[in-house]
Protein backbone atom coordinates (compact mmCIF):
# COMPACT_ATOMS: atom_id res chain seq x y z
CA UNK A 1 0.00 0.00 0.00
CA UNK A 2 2.66 2.24 1.01
CA UNK A 3 4.42 1.84 -2.24
CA UNK A 4 1.00 2.43 -4.54
CA UNK A 5 0.79 5.13 -2.84
CA UNK A 6 4.32 6.63 -3.13
CA UNK A 7 4.00 6.08 -6.82
CA UNK A 8 0.91 7.91 -6.97
CA UNK A 9 2.34 10.83 -5.33
CA UNK A 10 5.28 10.86 -7.78
CA UNK A 11 3.50 10.82 -10.57
CA UNK A 12 1.30 13.93 -9.21
CA UNK A 13 4.88 15.35 -7.98
CA UNK A 14 5.88 14.72 -11.90
CA UNK A 15 2.79 16.70 -13.88
CA UNK A 16 3.14 19.88 -11.31
CA UNK A 17 6.36 19.67 -12.20
CA UNK A 18 5.42 20.21 -16.37
CA UNK A 19 3.87 23.60 -15.25
CA UNK A 20 5.15 26.95 -15.20
CA UNK A 21 4.56 29.32 -12.17
CA UNK A 22 4.79 32.67 -12.30
CA UNK A 23 4.17 35.66 -9.72
CA UNK A 24 2.20 39.20 -10.31
CA UNK A 25 4.75 41.50 -11.06
CA UNK A 26 2.61 43.99 -9.22
CA UNK A 27 0.82 41.95 -6.50
CA UNK A 28 3.45 39.13 -5.85
CA UNK A 29 0.76 37.38 -4.34
CA UNK A 30 -0.93 36.71 -7.11
CA UNK A 31 0.31 33.79 -8.58
CA UNK A 32 -0.64 32.21 -12.33
CA UNK A 33 -0.48 28.88 -13.93
CA UNK A 34 0.74 28.10 -17.76
CA UNK A 35 0.57 24.96 -18.73
CA UNK A 36 0.74 22.95 -22.13
CA UNK A 37 -2.85 21.58 -23.09
CA UNK A 38 -3.70 20.16 -26.63
CA UNK A 39 -1.44 21.31 -29.17
CA UNK A 40 -1.67 25.04 -27.25
CA UNK A 41 -0.44 26.63 -24.39
CA UNK A 42 -2.68 28.22 -21.37
CA UNK A 43 -2.68 30.79 -18.59
CA UNK A 44 -4.77 31.43 -15.79
CA UNK A 45 -4.62 31.79 -11.78
CA UNK A 46 -3.72 28.77 -10.03
CA UNK A 47 -7.20 29.14 -8.20
CA UNK A 48 -8.77 28.67 -11.78
CA UNK A 49 -10.62 25.18 -11.81
CA UNK A 50 -9.09 25.17 -15.09
CA UNK A 51 -5.82 23.94 -14.15
CA UNK A 52 -6.88 21.67 -11.85
CA UNK A 53 -9.06 20.26 -14.83
CA UNK A 54 -5.85 20.00 -16.56
CA UNK A 55 -4.10 18.49 -13.85
CA UNK A 56 -6.46 15.67 -13.10
CA UNK A 57 -6.99 14.70 -16.83
CA UNK A 58 -2.79 14.34 -17.51
CA UNK A 59 -3.35 12.10 -14.17
CA UNK A 60 -6.10 10.04 -15.25
CA UNK A 61 -3.74 9.66 -18.48
CA UNK A 62 -1.89 7.34 -16.65
CA UNK A 63 -3.65 4.98 -15.06
CA UNK A 64 -7.43 3.32 -15.34
CA UNK A 65 -8.37 4.40 -11.91
CA UNK A 66 -11.01 7.30 -12.26
CA UNK A 67 -10.19 8.62 -9.07
CA UNK A 68 -9.85 12.17 -7.73
CA UNK A 69 -6.31 13.14 -6.40
CA UNK A 70 -5.97 16.63 -4.61
CA UNK A 71 -3.33 18.54 -6.02
CA UNK A 72 -4.06 20.84 -3.59
CA UNK A 73 -0.73 20.66 -1.36
CA UNK A 74 1.41 20.35 -4.72
CA UNK A 75 0.33 23.79 -5.58
CA UNK A 76 0.29 25.46 -2.56
CA UNK A 77 3.88 24.42 -2.35
CA UNK A 78 4.59 25.93 -6.03
CA UNK A 79 2.98 29.24 -5.03
CA UNK A 80 5.11 29.61 -1.77
CA UNK A 81 7.89 29.28 -3.64
CA UNK A 82 7.17 31.40 -6.53
CA UNK A 83 6.00 34.39 -4.53
CA UNK A 84 10.24 33.56 -3.41
CA UNK A 85 11.76 32.85 -6.00
CA UNK A 86 9.90 32.91 -8.95
CA UNK A 87 9.60 34.80 -11.93
CA UNK A 88 7.82 37.63 -12.09
CA UNK A 89 5.13 38.89 -15.08
CA UNK A 90 3.02 41.40 -16.25
CA UNK A 91 -0.66 39.78 -17.07
CA UNK A 92 -2.65 41.02 -19.66
CA UNK A 93 -6.24 40.88 -20.84
CA UNK A 94 -6.54 41.83 -24.30
CA UNK A 95 -3.77 43.84 -25.96
CA UNK A 96 0.32 43.98 -25.32
CA UNK A 97 2.98 45.54 -26.75
CA UNK A 98 5.39 48.08 -27.85
CA UNK A 99 6.47 50.54 -29.88
CA UNK A 100 7.01 47.89 -32.67
CA UNK A 101 4.82 45.23 -32.05
CA UNK A 102 0.77 45.20 -30.83
CA UNK A 103 -0.31 41.45 -29.65
CA UNK A 104 -3.96 41.24 -29.68
CA UNK A 105 -5.25 38.31 -27.67
CA UNK A 106 -8.16 36.65 -29.66
CA UNK A 107 -9.27 34.36 -26.19
CA UNK A 108 -10.25 31.31 -28.63
CA UNK A 109 -10.05 27.82 -27.68
CA UNK A 110 -6.36 27.45 -29.01
CA UNK A 111 -4.67 30.53 -27.23
CA UNK A 112 -4.10 32.77 -30.67
CA UNK A 113 -3.40 36.01 -30.72
CA UNK A 114 -2.74 38.43 -33.91
CA UNK A 115 0.42 40.02 -34.18
CA UNK A 116 0.68 43.14 -35.87
CA UNK A 117 4.28 44.77 -37.05
CA UNK A 118 5.47 47.09 -39.43
CA UNK A 119 6.08 44.68 -41.69
CA UNK A 120 2.16 43.18 -41.25
CA UNK A 121 0.19 41.29 -39.23
CA UNK A 122 -0.24 37.13 -38.43
CA UNK A 123 -2.12 34.94 -36.14
CA UNK A 124 -0.42 32.23 -34.23
CA UNK A 125 0.29 30.86 -30.89
CA UNK A 126 2.57 33.03 -28.93
CA UNK A 127 3.88 32.75 -24.93
CA UNK A 128 5.50 36.49 -24.88
CA UNK A 129 3.16 37.97 -23.67
CA UNK A 130 1.16 36.30 -20.66
CA UNK A 131 -2.97 36.91 -21.73
CA UNK A 132 -5.35 35.84 -19.30
CA UNK A 133 -9.00 35.21 -19.44
CA UNK A 134 -11.63 37.08 -17.18
CA UNK A 135 -15.20 35.63 -16.48
CA UNK A 136 -16.06 38.61 -18.66
CA UNK A 137 -13.83 37.98 -21.50
CA UNK A 138 -15.20 36.68 -25.24
CA UNK A 139 -13.87 35.00 -27.89
CA UNK A 140 -12.99 37.44 -31.02
CA UNK A 141 -13.52 36.50 -34.25
CA UNK A 142 -10.29 35.90 -36.26
CA UNK A 143 -9.51 38.18 -38.55
CA UNK A 144 -9.61 38.31 -42.66
CA UNK A 145 -7.52 40.39 -45.28
CA UNK A 146 -10.02 42.11 -47.59
CA UNK A 147 -8.33 42.94 -50.80
CA UNK A 148 -11.95 44.20 -52.75
CA UNK A 149 -13.28 47.03 -50.12
CA UNK A 150 -11.29 49.63 -47.93
CA UNK A 151 -11.95 49.97 -44.36
CA UNK A 152 -14.54 52.80 -45.06
CA UNK A 153 -16.37 50.92 -47.49
CA UNK A 154 -16.55 47.95 -44.73
CA UNK A 155 -17.63 50.14 -41.24
CA UNK A 156 -19.19 53.33 -42.84
CA UNK A 157 -22.62 51.74 -43.14
CA UNK A 158 -23.28 51.33 -39.41
CA UNK A 159 -22.02 54.66 -37.89
CA UNK A 160 -24.30 57.22 -38.42
CA UNK A 161 -22.35 60.22 -37.62
CA UNK A 162 -21.73 63.10 -40.20
CA UNK A 163 -18.15 62.49 -42.41
CA UNK A 164 -15.72 64.86 -40.39
CA UNK A 165 -16.73 63.52 -36.82
CA UNK A 166 -16.91 59.50 -38.84
CA UNK A 167 -12.79 60.23 -39.76
CA UNK A 168 -12.05 61.12 -36.01
CA UNK A 169 -14.04 58.30 -34.56
CA UNK A 170 -12.98 55.75 -37.30
CA UNK A 171 -9.09 57.09 -36.35
CA UNK A 172 -9.92 56.74 -32.25
CA UNK A 173 -11.16 53.35 -33.07
CA UNK A 174 -7.96 51.86 -34.21
CA UNK A 175 -6.00 54.31 -31.56
CA UNK A 176 -7.73 52.29 -28.94
CA UNK A 177 -5.79 48.82 -30.11
CA UNK A 178 -2.39 50.69 -29.41
CA UNK A 179 -1.53 49.25 -25.70
CA UNK A 180 0.80 52.04 -24.44
CA UNK A 181 -0.84 55.00 -25.11
CA UNK A 182 -3.37 56.80 -22.95
CA UNK A 183 -6.85 56.91 -25.03
CA UNK A 184 -9.28 59.79 -25.43
CA UNK A 185 -13.06 58.87 -23.52
CA UNK A 186 -15.38 58.53 -25.94
CA UNK A 187 -18.28 60.33 -25.31
CA UNK A 188 -21.38 59.34 -27.43
CA UNK A 189 -24.13 62.18 -26.86
CA UNK A 190 -27.31 63.02 -28.63
CA UNK A 191 -30.66 62.59 -28.78
CA UNK A 192 -33.02 59.27 -28.33
CA UNK A 193 -33.61 57.36 -31.53
CA UNK A 194 -29.66 57.84 -32.59
CA UNK A 195 -28.65 54.16 -31.61
CA UNK A 196 -26.19 55.28 -29.29
CA UNK A 197 -26.34 51.97 -27.44
CA UNK A 198 -25.79 50.13 -30.56
CA UNK A 199 -22.38 52.00 -31.45
CA UNK A 200 -21.41 52.24 -27.58
CA UNK A 201 -21.34 48.10 -28.11
CA UNK A 202 -20.00 47.84 -31.68
CA UNK A 203 -16.82 49.40 -29.97
CA UNK A 204 -16.58 46.87 -27.88
CA UNK A 205 -17.51 44.41 -30.38
CA UNK A 206 -14.52 45.19 -32.20
CA UNK A 207 -11.91 45.72 -29.37
CA UNK A 208 -12.74 43.69 -26.62
CA UNK A 209 -15.87 41.46 -26.82
CA UNK A 210 -17.04 40.91 -23.85
CA UNK A 211 -20.30 38.71 -21.75
CA UNK A 212 -21.29 42.02 -20.70
CA UNK A 213 -21.02 44.87 -23.40
CA UNK A 214 -22.81 47.52 -21.71
CA UNK A 215 -23.29 48.48 -18.06
CA UNK A 216 -24.84 51.69 -16.20
CA UNK A 217 -21.60 53.19 -13.89
CA UNK A 218 -21.11 52.41 -10.44
CA UNK A 219 -22.03 55.14 -8.33
CA UNK A 220 -19.14 53.64 -5.85
CA UNK A 221 -15.75 54.84 -6.24
CA UNK A 222 -14.39 51.13 -5.31
CA UNK A 223 -16.93 49.71 -7.74
CA UNK A 224 -16.16 51.60 -10.55
CA UNK A 225 -11.90 50.61 -9.87
CA UNK A 226 -13.19 46.88 -9.10
CA UNK A 227 -15.07 46.80 -13.00
CA UNK A 228 -11.84 49.34 -14.26
CA UNK A 229 -9.53 46.27 -13.15
CA UNK A 230 -11.43 43.40 -14.82
CA UNK A 231 -12.60 44.98 -18.00
CA UNK A 232 -10.41 46.52 -20.64
CA UNK A 233 -12.89 48.54 -22.24
CA UNK A 234 -15.57 49.51 -20.06
CA UNK A 235 -18.65 50.94 -21.60
CA UNK A 236 -21.29 52.97 -19.70
CA UNK A 237 -24.68 53.39 -20.88
CA UNK A 238 -27.08 56.22 -20.31
CA UNK A 239 -24.84 58.08 -18.50
CA UNK A 240 -25.35 61.36 -16.15
CA UNK A 241 -23.18 63.91 -15.14
CA UNK A 242 -20.54 62.13 -12.44
CA UNK A 243 -19.15 62.73 -9.14
CA UNK A 244 -15.73 64.36 -8.56
CA UNK A 245 -14.17 61.67 -7.34
CA UNK A 246 -16.07 59.19 -10.54
CA UNK A 247 -14.45 61.61 -13.10
CA UNK A 248 -11.21 61.59 -11.39
CA UNK A 249 -11.27 58.10 -11.40
CA UNK A 250 -11.80 57.70 -15.27
CA UNK A 251 -9.01 60.32 -15.82
CA UNK A 252 -6.58 58.16 -14.29
CA UNK A 253 -7.86 55.36 -15.65
CA UNK A 254 -7.75 56.44 -19.47
CA UNK A 255 -3.91 57.65 -19.09
CA UNK A 256 -3.05 54.74 -16.63
CA UNK A 257 -2.95 54.44 -13.02
CA UNK A 258 -2.71 52.36 -10.12
CA UNK A 259 -5.22 52.27 -7.14
CA UNK A 260 -5.43 49.76 -4.05
CA UNK A 261 -7.94 48.16 -2.07
CA UNK A 262 -8.31 46.46 1.01
CA UNK A 263 -7.22 42.76 0.59
CA UNK A 264 -10.25 40.23 0.99
CA UNK A 265 -10.51 38.82 4.37
CA UNK A 266 -7.76 40.55 5.84
CA UNK A 267 -7.74 44.55 7.38
CA UNK A 268 -4.16 45.36 6.55
CA UNK A 269 -2.90 44.42 3.31
CA UNK A 270 -3.50 45.98 0.10
CA UNK A 271 -4.14 44.39 -3.25
CA UNK A 272 -2.99 46.84 -6.13
CA UNK A 273 -5.08 47.28 -8.91
CA UNK A 274 -3.53 48.30 -12.46
CA UNK A 275 -5.94 49.86 -14.84
CA UNK A 276 -5.44 51.59 -18.36
CA UNK A 277 -8.49 51.31 -20.41
CA UNK A 278 -10.47 52.22 -22.87
CA UNK A 279 -13.65 54.20 -21.71
CA UNK A 280 -16.58 54.80 -23.80
CA UNK A 281 -19.72 57.20 -22.49
CA UNK A 282 -23.05 57.41 -23.92
CA UNK A 283 -26.00 59.42 -23.00
CA UNK A 284 -28.40 62.04 -23.72
CA UNK A 285 -26.44 65.23 -24.61
CA UNK A 286 -23.82 64.87 -21.84
CA UNK A 287 -20.95 66.54 -21.39
CA UNK A 288 -18.19 65.82 -19.28
CA UNK A 289 -18.46 68.37 -16.27
CA UNK A 290 -15.09 68.52 -14.58
CA UNK A 291 -12.48 70.16 -16.84
CA UNK A 292 -10.02 67.67 -16.40
CA UNK A 293 -12.39 64.72 -17.97
CA UNK A 294 -13.08 67.07 -20.91
CA UNK A 295 -9.69 67.40 -21.43
CA UNK A 296 -9.39 63.95 -21.78
CA UNK A 297 -12.62 63.33 -23.96
CA UNK A 298 -13.88 63.52 -27.66
CA UNK A 299 -17.57 64.25 -28.58
CA UNK A 300 -19.15 61.94 -31.15
CA UNK A 301 -22.84 63.66 -32.27
CA UNK A 302 -25.18 60.45 -33.98
CA UNK A 303 -27.54 61.47 -36.45
CA UNK A 304 -31.24 60.94 -35.82
CA UNK A 305 -32.02 57.40 -37.85
CA UNK A 306 -34.96 57.59 -40.12
CA UNK A 307 -37.47 55.57 -39.90
CA UNK A 308 -37.36 54.47 -43.27
CA UNK A 309 -33.80 53.24 -42.36
CA UNK A 310 -34.15 51.50 -39.05
CA UNK A 311 -33.09 48.40 -38.80
CA UNK A 312 -34.08 45.21 -36.26
CA UNK A 313 -31.26 44.77 -33.75
CA UNK A 314 -31.06 41.05 -35.23
CA UNK A 315 -30.52 42.11 -38.64
CA UNK A 316 -27.57 45.02 -37.71
CA UNK A 317 -25.74 42.61 -36.17
CA UNK A 318 -26.15 39.88 -38.67
CA UNK A 319 -25.35 42.28 -41.15
CA UNK A 320 -22.42 43.69 -38.93
CA UNK A 321 -20.61 40.10 -37.57
CA UNK A 322 -20.86 39.31 -41.44
CA UNK A 323 -18.40 42.13 -41.81
CA UNK A 324 -16.49 42.13 -38.74
CA UNK A 325 -13.71 39.86 -39.28
CA UNK A 326 -13.04 41.78 -42.67
CA UNK A 327 -13.23 45.35 -40.18
CA UNK A 328 -10.70 43.66 -38.12
CA UNK A 329 -8.51 42.73 -40.71
CA UNK A 330 -8.27 45.97 -42.09
CA UNK A 331 -7.91 48.00 -38.99
CA UNK A 332 -4.66 45.41 -38.09
CA UNK A 333 -3.50 46.44 -41.62
CA UNK A 334 -4.10 49.71 -40.99
CA UNK A 335 -2.20 49.67 -37.64
CA UNK A 336 0.72 48.01 -39.06
CA UNK A 337 1.53 50.97 -41.18
CA UNK A 338 0.75 53.48 -38.73
CA UNK A 339 3.53 51.69 -36.68
CA UNK A 340 6.08 52.26 -38.92
CA UNK A 341 4.90 55.66 -39.35
CA UNK A 342 4.91 56.44 -35.68
CA UNK A 343 8.48 55.67 -34.91
CA UNK A 344 10.33 58.54 -36.64
CA UNK A 345 7.05 60.92 -36.81
CA UNK A 346 7.62 64.76 -35.61
CA UNK A 347 4.71 66.99 -35.01
CA UNK A 348 4.18 70.54 -36.03
CA UNK A 349 1.68 70.65 -32.93
CA UNK A 350 0.15 68.16 -30.20
CA UNK A 351 -2.15 68.27 -27.48
CA UNK A 352 -2.36 67.45 -23.80
CA UNK A 353 -3.08 63.52 -24.07
CA UNK A 354 -0.09 63.54 -26.39
CA UNK A 355 0.95 59.90 -26.67
CA UNK A 356 -2.77 59.29 -27.86
CA UNK A 357 -2.88 62.05 -30.33
CA UNK A 358 0.93 61.10 -31.65
CA UNK A 359 -1.00 57.68 -32.45
CA UNK A 360 -4.08 59.29 -34.15
CA UNK A 361 -1.47 61.35 -36.35
CA UNK A 362 0.21 58.25 -37.46
CA UNK A 363 -3.03 56.24 -38.28
CA UNK A 364 -4.58 59.29 -40.28
CA UNK A 365 -1.55 59.45 -41.99
CA UNK A 366 -1.63 55.45 -42.28
CA UNK A 367 -5.00 56.43 -44.22
CA UNK A 368 -3.95 59.11 -46.99
CA UNK A 369 -4.74 61.99 -44.78
CA UNK A 370 -2.14 64.45 -43.51
CA UNK A 371 -1.25 65.94 -40.44
CA UNK A 372 -2.88 69.30 -41.32
CA UNK A 373 -5.98 67.20 -41.86
CA UNK A 374 -6.45 65.44 -38.82
CA UNK A 375 -4.99 68.31 -36.79
CA UNK A 376 -8.38 70.20 -37.82
CA UNK A 377 -10.79 67.34 -37.35
CA UNK A 378 -9.62 67.09 -33.94
CA UNK A 379 -9.15 70.95 -32.71
CA UNK A 380 -12.49 71.17 -34.61
CA UNK A 381 -14.16 68.59 -32.33
CA UNK A 382 -12.36 69.89 -29.19
CA UNK A 383 -13.62 73.62 -30.21
CA UNK A 384 -17.31 71.93 -30.26
CA UNK A 385 -16.62 70.02 -27.10
CA UNK A 386 -15.52 73.07 -24.66
CA UNK A 387 -18.05 75.40 -26.27
CA UNK A 388 -20.42 72.56 -24.87
CA UNK A 389 -19.00 72.40 -21.69
CA UNK A 390 -18.92 76.23 -21.40
CA UNK A 391 -22.49 76.58 -21.98
CA UNK A 392 -23.52 73.97 -19.68
CA UNK A 393 -21.13 75.11 -16.85
CA UNK A 394 -22.62 76.23 -13.75
CA UNK A 395 -19.60 77.88 -12.78
CA UNK A 396 -18.95 79.62 -16.21
CA UNK A 397 -22.18 80.86 -16.64
CA UNK A 398 -22.77 82.33 -13.41
CA UNK A 399 -19.56 85.00 -14.20
CA UNK A 400 -20.75 85.21 -17.49
CA UNK A 401 -24.15 86.38 -16.26
CA UNK A 402 -22.55 88.69 -13.43
CA UNK A 403 -20.30 90.45 -15.94
CA UNK A 404 -23.18 90.93 -18.46
CA UNK A 405 -25.79 92.03 -16.06
CA UNK A 406 -24.44 93.55 -13.34
CA UNK A 407 -21.22 95.15 -14.85
CA UNK A 408 -22.20 95.27 -18.55
CA UNK A 409 -19.13 93.32 -19.40
CA UNK A 410 -16.83 96.12 -17.97
CA UNK A 411 -13.71 95.26 -16.46
CA UNK A 412 -14.00 93.98 -12.46
CA UNK A 413 -10.83 94.24 -10.41
CA UNK A 414 -10.68 93.67 -6.81
CA UNK A 415 -9.44 91.06 -4.04
CA UNK A 416 -10.59 87.55 -4.70
CA UNK A 417 -12.95 87.40 -1.45
CA UNK A 418 -14.64 90.78 -2.71
CA UNK A 419 -15.35 89.18 -5.79
CA UNK A 420 -16.23 86.16 -4.50
CA UNK A 421 -19.05 87.51 -2.32
CA UNK A 422 -20.41 89.84 -5.04
CA UNK A 423 -21.05 86.71 -7.29
CA UNK A 424 -22.12 84.02 -4.97
CA UNK A 425 -24.76 87.37 -3.34
CA UNK A 426 -25.56 87.83 -7.06
CA UNK A 427 -26.72 83.96 -7.49
CA UNK A 428 -28.43 84.50 -4.37
CA UNK A 429 -29.49 80.49 -2.94
CA UNK A 430 -28.74 79.29 -6.53
CA UNK A 431 -25.80 77.82 -5.42
CA UNK A 432 -25.70 74.22 -4.68
CA UNK A 433 -22.70 73.85 -6.63
CA UNK A 434 -21.31 76.90 -6.69
CA UNK A 435 -17.90 77.02 -4.35
CA UNK A 436 -18.18 77.08 -0.80
CA UNK A 437 -14.97 78.97 -0.03
CA UNK A 438 -13.03 82.19 -1.58
CA UNK A 439 -10.07 79.96 -1.89
CA UNK A 440 -12.37 77.28 -3.52
CA UNK A 441 -13.42 79.95 -5.88
CA UNK A 442 -9.72 80.77 -6.93
CA UNK A 443 -8.92 76.93 -7.49
CA UNK A 444 -11.68 76.30 -9.80
CA UNK A 445 -10.97 79.91 -11.47
CA UNK A 446 -7.31 78.39 -12.20
CA UNK A 447 -9.20 74.93 -13.28
CA UNK A 448 -12.09 76.65 -15.92
CA UNK A 449 -9.30 79.50 -17.39
CA UNK A 450 -9.90 77.69 -20.51
CA UNK A 451 -13.41 77.37 -20.62
CA UNK A 452 -13.86 81.08 -19.47
CA UNK A 453 -11.67 82.38 -22.82
CA UNK A 454 -14.01 80.29 -25.08
CA UNK A 455 -16.71 82.19 -22.76
CA UNK A 456 -15.31 85.48 -24.00
CA UNK A 457 -13.70 86.31 -20.74
CA UNK A 458 -9.82 86.47 -19.08
CA UNK A 459 -9.20 86.23 -15.84
CA UNK A 460 -5.96 87.58 -14.23
CA UNK A 461 -4.64 85.89 -11.03
CA UNK A 462 -2.50 88.19 -8.69
CA UNK A 463 -1.41 86.73 -5.25
CA UNK A 464 -0.08 89.83 -2.98
CA UNK A 465 1.05 89.77 0.32
CA UNK A 466 -2.20 91.39 1.84
CA UNK A 467 -4.33 89.44 -0.33
CA UNK A 468 -4.93 87.65 -3.67
CA UNK A 469 -6.44 89.92 -5.99
CA UNK A 470 -8.75 88.92 -9.42
CA UNK A 471 -9.19 91.03 -12.58
CA UNK A 472 -11.66 89.94 -15.22
CA UNK A 473 -12.36 91.54 -18.44
CA UNK A 474 -14.34 90.23 -21.53
CA UNK A 475 -11.67 89.57 -24.51
CA UNK A 476 -12.25 91.84 -27.62
CA UNK A 477 -13.59 90.13 -30.50
CA UNK A 478 -10.25 90.68 -32.64
CA UNK A 479 -8.76 88.03 -29.67
CA UNK A 480 -11.37 85.62 -28.88
CA UNK A 481 -11.38 85.07 -32.97
CA UNK A 482 -7.71 84.18 -32.48
CA UNK A 483 -8.02 82.16 -29.61
CA UNK A 484 -10.85 80.23 -30.86
CA UNK A 485 -8.96 79.48 -34.32
CA UNK A 486 -5.65 78.48 -32.33
CA UNK A 487 -7.53 76.33 -29.57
Amino acid sequence: MDNEISKKEKLMIQIVEEVNFYADEVNENEVYAEFSFDDHTEFCSISSPRLYAFLNVYFRSFTSDFEMVNFKPLINVKRDETILFGSKVKVHTRIAGNENRICFFLADDSWHSVVISPKGWKILQQTKYKFIKKPNTKEQVFPKNCKKKTLDELLRKFINMEEESYVLFKIALIQYFFPNSSHYIAIISSEHGTGKSTITKLIRELIDPSVANVSFIPDNPEEIKNHLANNMVVAFDNTKHQKDIISDILCSAVTGSSFTKRTLYTTAEETILNVHNIVILNGINIVPNKSDLLERSILFELKKIPSAKRKTDKKFWDTFNKYKPYILGEIFSIISIALGIRKDLSLKKTHRMSDAYTDMVAIAMAMGYTEEDFSQIFYSNRNKLEKAYSDGNYFVSSIVEYMEECRNNKPIENTMTHIYQLIKTFKKGDIKFFPKSASAFSRKLKEEESSLKLAGYKIYIDPKKDATYLKIEKIKEREKSKNASTH
